[in-house]
């Protein structure tokens, strides 16, 4: 995904690919703010993420 593409391309699910991709990324959305909600830092949570090469830094804005 490119820099400056991430809200685009989370926007379309007119692709199997490009839905999977979205549904993919509000599951991690999800997760994150219910561990945000029980005192988890947000920080913290996306470092993590980034260093598992779950989520793209592309990503991290739209969170």
């Amino acid at each position: 995904m490119k820099s400056g593409t991430a809200g685009k391309e989370l926007s379309n699910l007119a692709t199997r690919e490009a839905f999977n991709r979205t549904l993919k990324h509000i599951v991690n959305v999800t997760s994150l703010v219910e561990a945000v909600s029980k005192g988890a830092n947000l920080a913290d949570l996306l470092n993590n993420l980034l260093e598992q090469d779950i989520i793209e830094r592309t990503q991290i804005a739209p969170i």
